[in-house]
């Protein structure tokens, strides 16, 4: 699996690029001092920092065009908003990239809204084992009894995590 029509992104996509993350994550991405570049992996667009995979940009049927974290930049800017926490009977399968379902939610960021970008963590685990949009807000989610709660886009054993470990042993290899 390899990236297609690699290049740097310009200064204008970069700047409409860091209004929204900052915006929805508080990151400003115009402090670091890093190359943005942008490529194609299958119906996917992969916006990388320094060579690592960021962002993926992606077409949902209800949203349009939607810009996705990927689970490195969620561990390496320590966002600690917009999640929700789920049993660990849930992870195996979210980590597998089933959707997540209301019974096996724990806890969620109250100020999650239908359509808003989330991440999803086990409960006693530190780092995501997904990202996906919430299909109801955090209060459904803690009051309904049942239902598709986030569709999951992205998560530990997708394509995509596995072009960013293979990126990473790469970096550390010339290291």
């Amino acid at each position: 699996m390899k990236l297609r029509r690699r290049h740097v992104l310009s200064k204008r996509d970069l700047k409409k690029l860091s209004r929204i993350i900052k915006e929805y994550w508080d990151i400003d991405l115009m402090d670091y001092d890093t190359t943005w570049e942008i490529g194609d992996l299958d119906k996917h667009s992969i916006i990388l920092e320094d060579g690592i995979p960021m962002f993926i940009i992606t077409r949902h049927e209800k949203y349009g065009e939607i810009i996705v974290p990927t689970i490195v930049f969620l561990i390496r800017h320590n966002i600690s908003k917009k999640y929700v926490i789920v049993d660990s009977g849930a992870v195996p399968y979210i980590s597998r990239g089933a959707d997540v379902m209301r019974p096996g939610i724990v806890d969620c960021d109250k100020s999650i809204k239908i359509g808003d970008i989330v991440y999803i963590k086990g409960e006693n685990r530190q780092n995501p084992i997904g990202v996906g949009i919430a299909l109801m807000s955090c209060e459904e989610m803690l009051t309904k009894e049942k239902g598709k709660a986030v569709e999951v886009i992205h998560f530990i054993n997708d394509d995509i995590m596995v072009l960013i470990r293979r990126t990473l042993e790469n970096i550390k290899a010339r290291t």
